[in-house]
């Protein structure tokens, strides 16, 4: 009777850890790389995974925009404390997560100059 109680919560709990992810599809990150898929962790933080489940950028944003809105390789991130920043198409932070919105729309040039030319 331990056994299988043992056996049944080991179950659960392996079950459970995969219900821990939700994967969706979107278009920008297709045209990046066809086996990208957007991840939304259950605590509701954003992820970037390929189709094999490997990690391309870690679910620690709380928004990751489409590719394209700011440059054609760039996608804006939020970070879960407010702040912005761009992820690249390889999948890294490329501009760092200190900026507010207001400041990467009006000053988006002097950036992309500072950090990427």
């Amino acid at each position: 009777m331990k056994t299988k109680f043992l056996i049944l919560i080991c179950i659960s709990v392996f079950g459970f850890s995969f219900s821990q992810i939700k994967i969706s599809k979107r278009e920008d990150l297709s045209r990046i790389n066809k086996n990208w898929v957007l991840t939304k962790t259950k605590s509701g933080t954003y992820g970037i995974s390929d189709k094999n489940g490997k990690v391309v950028v870690q679910p620690v944003y709380s928004k990751i925009n489409t590719f394209g809105e700011y440059s054609d390789d760039l996608a804006l991130v939020k970070n879960i404390s407010g702040a912005y920043g761009f992820i690249n198409s390889s999948g890294s932070e490329i501009i760092p997560c200190n900026y507010e919105l207001e400041y990467i729309k009006t000053h988006f040039s002097s950036l992309h100059k500072k950090y990427i030319r």
